[in-house]
């Protein structure tokens, strides 16, 4: 399909449901459709629409599911926006990879009901709203690829259903990793890559039991990893290339790890003989480290018999 939204649309007052994604759809989002007091779905992703967004949209009061990803809208979210979108029905909000603008919105911390909030690949400035914090319900939280700044909330805490979080290459969040996100335990993906965090990895951070992807890469992050975050079973952070001290040693009780990707950094000290314990080993890298990392080659090490590539 191809060419401008039908205006035509808006004379099916009883219309639930508009799904165009996938198309070569033009021109910007129709005013009129603010009269589709019915719509419970809108998506729109990857098309070639431009514009504005319509303040009037806000009259959507039964508005479920909002999707204008992959489109090219280069607008402020209006700041009508929720307005009328009732905050127990609105439930997803995807606007990824467009030209969007402007400090995300405050007042969105109303959208209790909101389970999945993505704008990925925008141009969002300004600080992660701590206000936020009541958005109780979020399970997927994406926000990448902006101009963000600023810390990350520790009040965001309160997000204890939240499985994934996507702060990665925001470049220019600071400060240091929220220890209160401890009690985030139903966290499976954190990404927090490429921005400016300082400070040691968070000890208390062992009690995200579910993680299973963690990246802190290309940050400014110092210290070693803490021996507690062994109990991550089969996860080990990409981390960023400033971590420094002994290869832990407390590694080897994570015995189903397969891969060990510690390259970079500033590691001193010998290959632990221990090591050869964690036979489920696939993948070793602790290259580039410098001169601190040194010693003998353990012949333990013949013991890891799945090991398919070792980098030194």
């Amino acid at each position: 399909l191809a060419g401008p939204l039908p205006a035509s649309l808006v004379q099916v007052r009883t219309l639930r449901s508009v799904t165009l994604s996938g198309n070569t759809l033009t021109g910007t989002l129709p005013d009129s459709y603010s009269q589709m007091t019915q719509l419970e779905v809108f998506n729109v992703a990857g098309n070639q629409l431009t514009g504005l967004l319509p303040a009037s949209w806000a009259a959507l009061q039964l508005l479920q599911e909002l999707d204008l990803s992959g489109n090219n809208f280069a607008s402020f979210i209006p700041p009508a926006w929720p307005g009328g979108m009732t905050a127990l029905v609105l439930t997803s909000i995807r606007m990824n990879n467009n030209s969007l603008s402007g400090t995300l919105p405050r007042q969105w911390a109303g959208l209790i009901g909101l389970a999945r909030l993505e704008l990925l690949g925008n141009a969002f400035s300004g600080q992660l709203p701590a206000e936020w914090s009541t958005l109780t319900n979020l399970r997927t939280l994406d926000l990448g690829g902006n101009g963000l700044t600023g810390p990350v909330p520790s009040t965001w805490s309160a997000l204890t259903q939240t499985t994934r979080i996507q702060l990665h290459r925001a470049t220019c969040l600071t400060g240091t990793l929220p220890r209160s996100w401890s009690v985030l335990t139903s966290l499976t993906r954190l990404e927090l890559l490429g921005n400016r965090y300082s400070g040691q990895l968070p000890a208390e951070w062992s009690a995200l039991s579910n993680l299973r992807t963690l990246d802190l890469s290309g940050n400014l992050l110092t210290g070693p990893v803490p021996s507690g975050w062994s109990v991550l079973t089969g996860l080990l952070p990409s981390t960023s290339p400033r971590l420094a001290g002994p290869l832990p040693a407390s590694l080897v009780q994570v015995r189903t790890l397969r891969s060990v990707t510690l390259s970079g950094n500033t590691l001193t000290g010998t290959l632990p003989d221990s090591y050869s314990q964690m036979t489920q080993l696939e993948y070793v890298s602790v290259a580039n480290n410098g001169p601190g990392l040194g010693g003998l080659l353990p012949v333990s090490w013949s013991a890891l018999t799945r090991l398919t590539e070792l980098d030194l």
